[in-house]
């Protein structure tokens, strides 16, 4: 996910449980382009670069554009019961 990540064209990378059998991939990644032939040259693009040419892969294409809201964080500090040691717990919700 990081090489991926590096690419100005990925907007969101990020890791989801696999749902077997319907859905075997756990790795998603958002790409925009102009058109379909450009999101397919850039998806091309950055497998070649990541070394994924192995990996299986499917291109998910919206059929209405959708306003980006970007992700809301959560803020929640637990105190750890032994030593009163706190953790920081994010929780993100995407929109």
């Amino acid at each position: 996910g990081q090489c991926m990540g590096r690419f100005d064209y990925v907007t969101l990378c990020y890791q989801r449980p696999r749902r077997l059998p319907t859905w075997q991939y756990n790795l998603f990644t958002m790409i925009h382009g102009q058109s379909r032939q450009a999101v397919i040259k850039n998806t091309q693009k950055m497998i070649k670069a990541c070394q994924l040419e192995t990996v299986p892969y499917q291109i998910l294409f919206s059929k209405q554009c959708f306003k980006q809201r970007g992700a809301q964080y959560q803020r929640q500090i637990t105190p750890k019961p032994q030593n009163n040691t706190e953790y920081l717990n994010v929780k993100v919700s995407m929109p």
